[in-house]
């Protein structure tokens, strides 16, 4: 089965409203799912363990992220932009490394 998302894979795929990988998903790349103005819900697999730099930047309507397994590190800029982003389940934001500007202009994110 697929084990990696590329780098640009969904850039700007207009059309995408929700994503559910499959398990064997081990990797996503960098960039995967910029400018994705539509996307309002994502499940990231559990044996994704990082979510890489500008992954999700700047999808607009992002409002739900779901992981379903132990996240230890999300990338600088990975959810920039997602203004609209409320919720993400499934990361304990004590025990990871992230990026001061990780959830730049989420405002609506409530993290602590």
């Amino acid at each position: 089965g697929v084990t990696r998302i590329g780098c640009h894979s969904f850039r700007s795929c207009e059309a995408i409203t929700s994503i559910e990988f499959p398990n064997s998903i081990e990797f996503i790349g960098e960039w995967a799912f910029v400018d994705c103005f539509k996307l309002e819900e994502i499940t990231i697999p559990k044996n994704v363990t990082v979510i890489p730099e500008e992954c999700f930047y700047q999808c607009l309507n992002l409002k739900k992220v779901i992981c379903k397994g132990k996240i230890k590190s999300i990338g600088k800029n990975a959810f920039f932009n997602c203004i609209n982003l409320e919720y993400i389940d499934g990361i304990d934001f004590n025990d990871i490394m992230y990026h001061p500007t990780t959830f730049k202009n989420c405002e609506k994110l409530n993290y602590a």
